[in-house]
Protein backbone atom coordinates (compact mmCIF):
# COMPACT_ATOMS: atom_id res chain seq x y z
CA UNK A 1 0.00 0.00 0.00
CA UNK A 2 1.40 3.41 -0.98
CA UNK A 3 1.38 6.59 1.08
CA UNK A 4 -1.02 8.50 -1.15
CA UNK A 5 -4.20 6.86 0.11
CA UNK A 6 -3.27 6.73 3.79
CA UNK A 7 -2.05 10.25 4.62
CA UNK A 8 -3.70 13.71 4.88
CA UNK A 9 -2.84 16.11 2.05
CA UNK A 10 -0.40 18.23 4.13
CA UNK A 11 1.59 15.14 5.14
CA UNK A 12 1.43 13.75 1.59
CA UNK A 13 3.04 17.01 0.45
CA UNK A 14 5.89 16.45 2.91
CA UNK A 15 6.31 12.85 1.76
CA UNK A 16 6.22 14.04 -1.87
CA UNK A 17 8.92 16.62 -1.16
CA UNK A 18 11.08 13.92 0.43
CA UNK A 19 10.59 11.59 -2.54
CA UNK A 20 11.36 14.34 -5.07
CA UNK A 21 14.53 15.43 -3.27
CA UNK A 22 16.61 12.66 -4.91
CA UNK A 23 18.08 11.53 -1.61
CA UNK A 24 21.58 10.10 -1.85
CA UNK A 25 23.17 7.29 0.11
CA UNK A 26 24.93 9.73 2.44
CA UNK A 27 21.91 12.00 2.99
CA UNK A 28 19.81 12.02 6.16
CA UNK A 29 16.24 13.34 6.13
CA UNK A 30 15.26 15.42 9.19
CA UNK A 31 11.57 16.09 9.82
CA UNK A 32 9.22 16.81 12.71
CA UNK A 33 6.29 14.79 14.05
CA UNK A 34 4.10 15.69 11.06
CA UNK A 35 4.81 12.22 9.71
CA UNK A 36 3.79 9.74 12.40
CA UNK A 37 2.29 6.71 10.65
CA UNK A 38 4.15 3.42 11.01
CA UNK A 39 3.53 2.67 7.33
CA UNK A 40 5.40 5.86 6.40
CA UNK A 41 8.43 4.84 8.41
CA UNK A 42 8.31 1.38 6.86
CA UNK A 43 8.22 2.83 3.35
CA UNK A 44 11.19 5.11 4.09
CA UNK A 45 13.11 2.12 5.41
CA UNK A 46 12.25 0.06 2.31
CA UNK A 47 13.48 2.90 0.10
CA UNK A 48 16.66 3.11 2.20
CA UNK A 49 15.93 6.72 3.22
CA UNK A 50 17.95 7.48 6.34
CA UNK A 51 15.96 9.70 8.68
CA UNK A 52 15.76 11.24 12.15
CA UNK A 53 12.55 12.59 13.68
CA UNK A 54 10.86 13.22 17.01
CA UNK A 55 8.52 10.63 18.44
CA UNK A 56 5.51 11.31 20.65
CA UNK A 57 6.17 10.16 24.20
CA UNK A 58 4.07 7.13 25.12
CA UNK A 59 3.91 5.69 21.61
CA UNK A 60 3.42 1.90 21.86
CA UNK A 61 6.02 -0.45 20.42
CA UNK A 62 7.59 -3.86 20.82
CA UNK A 63 11.21 -3.95 22.03
CA UNK A 64 13.45 -6.09 19.82
CA UNK A 65 16.77 -5.36 21.52
CA UNK A 66 18.50 -2.84 23.77
CA UNK A 67 21.68 -0.90 23.17
CA UNK A 68 24.02 0.30 25.88
CA UNK A 69 22.98 3.75 27.09
CA UNK A 70 25.60 6.41 27.80
CA UNK A 71 25.71 9.94 29.22
CA UNK A 72 22.24 11.54 29.43
CA UNK A 73 20.69 8.93 27.12
CA UNK A 74 18.01 7.22 29.21
CA UNK A 75 17.30 4.41 26.75
CA UNK A 76 18.50 3.30 23.31
CA UNK A 77 16.38 0.49 21.86
CA UNK A 78 15.50 -1.28 18.62
CA UNK A 79 11.74 -1.57 18.23
CA UNK A 80 8.83 -2.58 15.99
CA UNK A 81 5.65 -0.50 15.84
CA UNK A 82 2.08 -1.81 15.72
CA UNK A 83 -0.40 -1.15 12.91
CA UNK A 84 -4.07 -0.16 13.35
CA UNK A 85 -5.02 -3.78 13.87
CA UNK A 86 -2.46 -3.97 16.70
CA UNK A 87 -0.30 -6.31 14.66
CA UNK A 88 3.46 -5.93 14.91
CA UNK A 89 5.09 -4.38 11.81
CA UNK A 90 8.25 -6.26 10.94
CA UNK A 91 10.40 -3.17 10.36
CA UNK A 92 13.19 -2.47 12.81
CA UNK A 93 13.57 1.14 13.96
CA UNK A 94 15.56 2.79 16.70
CA UNK A 95 14.16 4.85 19.58
CA UNK A 96 16.50 7.06 21.61
CA UNK A 97 15.18 8.57 24.84
CA UNK A 98 17.16 11.60 25.92
CA UNK A 99 16.94 13.68 29.09
CA UNK A 100 17.18 17.43 28.50
CA UNK A 101 18.61 19.99 30.93
CA UNK A 102 15.28 20.23 32.75
CA UNK A 103 15.18 16.46 33.23
CA UNK A 104 12.35 15.95 30.74
CA UNK A 105 12.35 13.06 28.28
CA UNK A 106 12.63 13.63 24.54
CA UNK A 107 12.09 10.69 22.21
CA UNK A 108 13.85 10.41 18.85
CA UNK A 109 13.13 7.92 16.09
CA UNK A 110 15.64 6.90 13.42
CA UNK A 111 16.86 4.09 11.21
CA UNK A 112 20.51 5.02 11.79
CA UNK A 113 21.46 1.95 13.79
CA UNK A 114 25.26 2.36 13.87
CA UNK A 115 25.53 6.05 14.73
CA UNK A 116 26.15 6.97 18.40
CA UNK A 117 22.93 8.06 20.12
CA UNK A 118 24.10 11.59 20.93
CA UNK A 119 25.22 12.11 17.32
CA UNK A 120 21.69 11.21 16.19
CA UNK A 121 20.19 13.83 18.51
CA UNK A 122 22.72 16.42 17.32
CA UNK A 123 21.59 15.77 13.76
CA UNK A 124 18.03 16.57 14.73
CA UNK A 125 19.16 19.85 16.29
CA UNK A 126 20.33 20.89 12.83
CA UNK A 127 16.69 20.77 11.73
CA UNK A 128 15.92 23.41 14.37
CA UNK A 129 18.70 25.61 12.97
CA UNK A 130 17.21 25.20 9.50
CA UNK A 131 13.78 26.20 10.88
CA UNK A 132 15.25 29.39 12.37
CA UNK A 133 16.85 30.19 9.00
CA UNK A 134 13.60 29.73 7.06
CA UNK A 135 11.65 31.73 9.65
CA UNK A 136 14.13 34.58 9.08
CA UNK A 137 13.87 34.56 5.29
CA UNK A 138 10.05 34.28 5.48
CA UNK A 139 9.68 37.24 7.82
CA UNK A 140 12.43 39.46 6.40
CA UNK A 141 13.32 38.44 2.85
CA UNK A 142 9.95 37.74 1.23
CA UNK A 143 10.28 33.95 0.93
CA UNK A 144 6.89 32.23 0.52
CA UNK A 145 7.50 28.79 -0.95
CA UNK A 146 9.94 26.95 -3.19
CA UNK A 147 9.40 27.34 -6.91
CA UNK A 148 11.03 23.93 -7.40
CA UNK A 149 11.39 20.82 -5.22
CA UNK A 150 14.52 19.62 -7.00
CA UNK A 151 17.74 19.98 -5.02
CA UNK A 152 19.28 22.28 -7.65
CA UNK A 153 16.12 24.40 -7.87
CA UNK A 154 15.98 24.87 -4.09
CA UNK A 155 19.69 25.79 -3.97
CA UNK A 156 19.31 28.39 -6.73
CA UNK A 157 16.28 29.95 -5.03
CA UNK A 158 18.00 30.18 -1.62
CA UNK A 159 21.18 31.61 -3.18
CA UNK A 160 19.10 34.26 -4.96
CA UNK A 161 17.44 35.26 -1.69
CA UNK A 162 20.76 35.45 0.17
CA UNK A 163 22.47 37.43 -2.60
CA UNK A 164 19.57 39.89 -2.60
CA UNK A 165 19.83 40.19 1.19
CA UNK A 166 23.55 40.98 0.93
CA UNK A 167 22.90 43.57 -1.77
CA UNK A 168 20.29 45.15 0.48
CA UNK A 169 22.77 45.40 3.38
CA UNK A 170 25.36 47.02 1.09
CA UNK A 171 22.66 49.41 -0.21
CA UNK A 172 21.70 50.44 3.35
CA UNK A 173 25.31 51.02 4.32
CA UNK A 174 26.10 53.16 1.28
CA UNK A 175 22.88 55.17 1.60
CA UNK A 176 23.38 55.42 5.39
CA UNK A 177 19.83 54.25 5.99
CA UNK A 178 18.37 52.93 9.23
CA UNK A 179 15.45 50.64 10.01
CA UNK A 180 14.15 47.93 7.71
CA UNK A 181 10.77 48.40 6.02
CA UNK A 182 11.30 51.84 4.50
CA UNK A 183 14.88 51.09 3.32
CA UNK A 184 13.64 47.79 1.84
CA UNK A 185 10.87 49.59 -0.03
CA UNK A 186 13.35 52.16 -1.33
CA UNK A 187 15.79 49.38 -2.30
CA UNK A 188 13.02 47.61 -4.24
CA UNK A 189 12.14 50.78 -6.16
CA UNK A 190 15.77 51.53 -7.01
CA UNK A 191 16.33 47.91 -8.06
CA UNK A 192 13.31 48.07 -10.35
CA UNK A 193 14.60 51.31 -11.89
CA UNK A 194 18.00 49.69 -12.43
CA UNK A 195 16.39 46.72 -14.22
CA UNK A 196 14.38 49.01 -16.49
CA UNK A 197 17.46 51.14 -17.26
CA UNK A 198 19.48 48.02 -18.12
CA UNK A 199 16.73 46.70 -20.41
CA UNK A 200 16.53 50.02 -22.23
CA UNK A 201 20.32 50.05 -22.77
CA UNK A 202 20.40 46.44 -23.99
CA UNK A 203 17.38 46.83 -26.28
CA UNK A 204 18.32 50.23 -27.62
CA UNK A 205 14.82 51.37 -26.79
CA UNK A 206 13.16 48.50 -28.69
CA UNK A 207 11.36 46.19 -26.25
CA UNK A 208 11.03 43.45 -28.89
CA UNK A 209 14.80 43.02 -28.77
CA UNK A 210 14.61 41.76 -25.18
CA UNK A 211 11.15 40.20 -25.27
CA UNK A 212 12.69 36.71 -25.33
CA UNK A 213 14.00 37.29 -21.81
CA UNK A 214 10.49 37.23 -20.34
Amino acid sequence: MGLKDTLPSSIRSLVKAINEAKIGNEDVVLFDRGISKSTSYREFEEKDYKFVTRLTIGRKYKIISKNESKSNVKEDIIINFYDKQHKCIDTNLRVIKLLNKEGNEIWFLTNLFDMPALDVTELYKRRLNIEVFFKFIKQNLGYKHFLSHSLNGMKVYIYMILITALLFLIYKARKKLHGFKIPLFQFTLDLEKSFIKTLIIISGGDFNAVKHLF
